[in-house]
């Protein structure tokens, strides 16, 4: 496949669904807790791996807009992926995935009640009550828009990391040094 991007976000997509199916079978709460935090550093190994593989076809060096346009393709199929995982998993495969996720929530909430104090305590829990953990169309949809948001910065920030600019003696059609 010669487009970079979307080699690696099918690499992405593809490593989201086995992560988010073995964490699963390992069990609900761990797919829930854990899966998320496993599935974080895959994505970012992967995006390093796309920015990377594009600066080699670039003959070792890249700029940061070369970069980023591979590395946000590749975030951007993955995030789609994995928003479609996450509704096919909380809507089809286990609806009880969003009481367990509520009851998840209510517990860390009651662990940081001492932070909160009694009136923000109670504020966030009854916030909490109203919300809707299995998600809406609505909800789905904003979520994926803010993750890629996010995920611009993330892309924008490996890119900057990893661009290699070339040095003024080198030929611009080689990596030899002029004599």
């Amino acid at each position: 496949m010669d487009n970079t991007g979307i080699k690696w976000g099918v690499i992405g997509a593809v490593s989201t669904l086995v992560i988010s199916l073995v964490t699963y079978l390992i069990g609900p709460k761990f797919y829930i807790q854990g899966g998320s935090w496993i599935g974080l550093v895959a994505l970012i190994v992967i995006l390093v791996m796309a920015g990377k593989e594009e600066r080699t076809k670039l003959g070792g060096f890249a700029n940061f807009q070369e970069l980023l346009r591979p590395i946000f393709m590749t975030y951007i199929i993955t995030a789609v992926a994995s928003t479609i995982l996450q509704v096919i998993m909380y809507k089809v495969v286990d609806p009880g995935l969003a009481d367990l996720t509520k009851q998840i929530s209510l517990e860390s909430l009651q662990k940081m009640k001492g932070m909160l104090g009694e009136e923000g305590y109670e504020s966030a829990m009854e916030e909490m009550e109203k919300q809707d953990f299995g998600g809406s169309v609505r909800q789905y949809i904003v979520g994926l828009a803010m993750n890629i948001l996010i995920g611009f910065g993330v892309s924008a920030l490996i890119a900057a990391i990893i661009k290699r600019t070339r040095p003024e003696n080198l030929d611009p059609y080689s990596t030899v040094e002029k004599p």
